[in-house]
């Protein structure tokens, strides 16, 4: 979409088309994997659910919709994201390939390695500056998710318990007078998923909570992933267009 947008765009217009390539593409991106994404946030959020568990749980506790928790969260972190990389990665470029570019073609470095760097450190300076803008909604869509992985486990307890609840009933002459964890979980099948606030509630939310600290939680791990993937995923791309098919 990108190389199709560009040609017919003047060139004081590319980065905008570069934009709203990678935003439109992002969004499908980012539909049609919610699922995935969904249970993958779940699992590293310490449930030990099976994926076809994960999806049982999942559907008992929201329905088909409840695969879409988080969605909107993602959609605004993702679509943002790469719509301002994009965009940043245009003008970076112009910008440092005349600086660094020139420096190392001065210095005879092959032109073909001199084009890889500046794609590298556009990358990075790109993916660095958007993941910054776009990490509020990061938090919050991590945290609507591991709300629902927390439900799926109190809905998992509850079954695992029923076994038990059933003995102590047998062995009791008289109505179960259970009480403690295994009366506990009984409780659990009248919970329903915490209702669905926007974006913008769930962001107030956790300033009110944590403060504008807590919308930055966990950002220097997000870079630490970001920065360099992204010089490497859009050298690649660059490179792999040089190549003749």
């Amino acid at each position: 979409m990108r190389d199709s947008l560009l040609p017919v765009l003047p060139d004081r217009y590319h980065h905008i088309g570069a934009g709203i390539a990678g935003g439109v593409a992002r969004s499908i991106v980012v539909t049609a994997l919610a699922p995935i994404e969904l249970m993958r946030t779940m699992q590293l959020g310490g449930s030990a659910q099976s994926m076809a568990a994960l999806s049982h749980s999942i559907y008992t506790t929201g329905g088909v919709s409840g695969f879409y928790r988080g969605w909107s969260s993602t959609i605004m972190r993702d679509a943002p994201f790469s719509v301002i990389y994009w965009m940043c990665f245009e003008r970076f470029k112009s910008f440092y390939d005349p600086l660094l570019g020139g420096y190392m073609r001065n210095q005879a470095t092959p032109d073909e390695f001199s084009k890889l760097i500046v794609n590298f450190v556009s990358g990075s300076t790109s993916g660095s500056m958007a993941a910054v803008f776009t990490h509020p909604f990061d938090v919050l869509k991590t945290q609507r998710q591991l709300a629902l992985t927390n439900l799926s486990s109190s809905v998992s307890s509850k079954n695992a318990v029923q076994p038990a609840i059933k003995i102590c009933c047998l062995m009791s002459e008289c109505c179960c007078p259970c009480t403690g964890p295994v009366a506990a979980a009984t409780s659990v099948s009248s919970q329903q998923p915490p209702a669905s606030a926007s974006v913008g509630e769930g962001l107030r939310k956790i300033v009110h909570s944590r403060g504008i600290r807590g919308l930055f939680k966990g950002l220097s791990m997000r870079l630490a992933t970001i920065v360099p993937g992204s010089g490497i995923m859009i050298t690649t791309y660059e490179f792999a267009k040089t190549i003749p098919i």
